[in-house]
């Protein structure tokens, strides 16, 4: 490929690339004993989103617990989810769409 033509692909790419780059948004809760905190990550694609939780395992380190998905509403960034803490884990309760709500139970790592 001759310079001329490398450079405007590669800006058409760069420029492709940042536009459907998926958004992120999280949110870090503590359970009520202080002994567990969690991470939710939310990624936004397209008409897609989906999410994990995440249990911290150290300051820079931590482990998957679970993954949710919803019909084209993130829920993190409008609010719209309560959680439900329970002895060994929580119930992340959210609006998947189209009037449906569902619920994910989490357990905390052993």
């Amino acid at each position: 490929l001759t310079l001329g033509l490398l450079v405007p692909l590669c800006v058409i790419m760069s420029l492709i690339t940042l536009y459907f780059n998926p958004d992120r948004d999280s949110i870090t809760l503590t359970s009520p004993d202080c002994q567990h905190e969690i991470v939710v990550i939310e990624h936004s694609f397209l008409f897609g989103c989906w999410g994990g939780f995440y249990e911290k395992t150290s300051s820079c380190t931590m482990e998957l617990l679970g993954q949710y998905g919803t019909d084209d509403f993130c829920v993190l960034n409008i609010e719209n989810y309560e959680i439900n803490w329970q002895a060994d884990g929580f119930e992340f309760e959210y609006y998947y769409g189209n009037g449906v709500y569902k619920t994910e139970s989490v357990k905390y790592l052993q």
